[in-house]
């Protein structure tokens, strides 16, 4: 189908480099009150349940490092479920959290709160980064008509992130910024297909309705039946797109630090692992939705091991990931972005 709104690769790198002219110099600093380590401590814990793969792969991170990404997952986490509170007076109670998230001392009951603002001034995150994030946490009821849209949802609700990611790994952000920005769209993306039935639950459906419509997809009736031609044919150009996003991600990984680089490869064999879970699933994401399995490891070494052989090689840019068909001819009409 031919897109006759397509957003170009360079313009969501365009929006990544605003984000970035907005580091500013941010005060660093190590010291942290007991109250604070204590904090810290309990937080990295809550994701072992709620964020299995990023708990799994943070291992491979020095502990001060470990711990700051861990307590910025549940930072996300705890935005997220808060920006979705309704009711009377939800616009208020939203703008005031916020305001209690970027203080530099947020309140002392709140351990999340504390273990962020913690690593926050460790690793120096610009507040113009946090701010960010949070704005694209607000749900946005803008319905996507195109792959394009669900891109630029994307890049909107995660790029922030894999900046602040990315400096908590102890990159060069510069350097890094666009790749990044991409893996966290391609995360968020991968998100997106594995919670479509949530999605649909609360009210959201975030695939893009001109694609559902000229293939004569009824969500709905596949939630009931079972995959149809139209519904397969969709789920596999978004599949191509997300894939697509992790190569563009890919060279990214030689600019982290080694520690960083073993983890980032690693979350990102695991969350294309679940990818083809939904094909294997025959894109039943509704009654057979991807999981984390122990099978998944398998590929989060492999992925680990090549960047351990780049880096002894001295690749600049290593082939960190693998998926069924990457080497063959990719189709013609799918890139990262949407339709071209």
């Amino acid at each position: 189908m031919k897109n006759t709104r397509t957003i170009s690769p360079r313009a969501l790198d365009d929006r990544t480099d605003a984000l970035l002219e907005d580091d500013e110099v941010a005060l660093q600093s190590d010291i942290e009150c007991d109250r604070s380590r204590e904090a810290t401590a309990r937080v990295a814990q809550m994701p072992r349940r709620l964020f299995p793969a990023l708990y799994l792969v943070s291992h491979a991170l020095a502990p001060a490092r470990r711990r700051a990404v861990l307590a910025f997952a549940m930072f996300i986490r705890a935005a997220d479920v808060e920006s979705e509170r309704e009711g009377e007076g939800a616009d208020e109670r939203w703008r005031r959290w916020c305001e209690r998230a970027l203080a530099a001392e947020p309140p002392v009951e709140d351990d999340i709160l504390l273990a962020f603002a913690a690593a926050r001034r460790r690793y120096g995150i610009p507040r113009a980064w946090v701010q960010a994030q949070l704005a694209g946490l607000k749900p946005n009821l803008e319905v996507h008509r195109s792959f394009d849209d669900l891109a630029s949802y994307c890049h909107h609700t995660l790029a922030p992130a894999g900046l602040i990611m990315t400096r908590l790994l102890g990159a060069d952000v510069r350097a890094a910024g666009h790749e990044a920005a991409r893996f966290a769209m391609a995360v968020q993306m991968s998100d997106v297909l594995r919670d479509l039935d949530e999605d649909l639950n609360e009210g959201r459906n975030l695939l893009p309705i001109d694609e559902l419509a000229v293939r004569g997809v009824d969500v709905e009736q596949v939630r009931r039946a079972g995959s149809t031609e139209g519904w397969r044919a969709v789920m596999r150009r978004a599949l191509a797109a997300n894939r697509r996003l992790y190569e563009t991600a890919e060279a990214g990984v030689a600019r982290l630090p080694l520690a960083g680089a073993l983890a980032a490869a690693m979350l990102g064999a695991l969350y294309l692992k679940q990818l083809e879970d939904i094909e294997g699933a025959d894109f039943d994401v509704f009654r057979r939705p991807p999981r984390l399995r122990a099978r998944h490891l398998l590929a989060a070494g492999a992925a680990a091991l090549r960047v351990l052989l780049s880096r002894v090689a001295r690749r600049a840019t290593p082939r960190v990931w693998a998926w069924p068909g990457r080497d063959t001819a990719r189709e013609s009409t799918v890139d990262a972005f949407g339709a071209s």
